[in-house]
């Protein structure tokens, strides 16, 4: 039975009384509330679940290098994705190496 607009999404039956939603090629999008629903005659029954959809993480845009003088101010940027949330974090390359959290 095809209900769905969306052709990645599908009912697979597993029997009488087995049904399966099937998602390929799952997007982040898809990510959210879904609900399965009995009908007998006198007790409908609901159940819910989310569903989490995961993106790796992935540095979409980081500065240039740069040349400054000694004692003005500089800032450098990185710009990542990931679900969830990645904690970005800055190193100094040097023999003296220190970590800079972004929290």
């Amino acid at each position: 039975d095809k209900w769905s607009v969306d052709p990645r999404v599908s009912i697979a039956s597993g029997g009488k009384r087995e049904y399966s939603l099937q998602i390929h090629n799952v997007e982040v999008t898809d990510d959210g509330p879904y609900t399965c629903s009995i009908q007998t005659q006198h007790n409908p029954k609901t159940l819910q679940l989310h569903l989490v959809v995961q993106v790796p993480p992935k540095i979409i845009d980081i500065s240039t290098g740069s040349v400054v003088n000694e004692f003005s101010n500089v800032t450098l940027f990185c710009l990542a994705s990931g679900k969830p949330e990645a904690t970005i974090t800055w190193k100094h390359i040097s023999p003296s190496a220190k970590d800079f959290d972004s929290e």
